[in-house]
């Protein structure tokens, strides 16, 4: 697959709305787990639960991708945000 090529950096921030605290993950993720995570099949599950999924696209070395993926709960109590970063290996 041409994208194999390509490491995927994850940064994922969970925060309680409201709150000023956040918890920061770093991961290095394969393609097979950025397209599950940000397919727009996924992005519609989660809103037919009422939850908001805001997905943000920009030119990347992979080409046009989801850099940002923002999640909120469906009582807006917590948001985690996903950022992705594409290097070449």
């Amino acid at each position: 697959m041409k994208y194999d090529i390509y490491n995927i950096e994850m940064t994922e921030t969970s925060q309680t709305i409201g709150e000023m605290s956040e918890k920061r993950k770093v991961s290095t993720i394969d393609w097979d787990t950025f397209d599950k995570i940000t397919n727009l099949d996924t992005q519609e599950f989660f809103r037919c639960f009422g939850g908001e999924e805001i997905a943000e696209k920009r030119m990347t070395c992979a080409g046009l991708q989801v850099v940002k993926l923002t999640s909120i709960n469906p009582d807006n109590t917590f948001r985690k945000v996903r950022t992705f970063n594409f290097k070449i290996k």
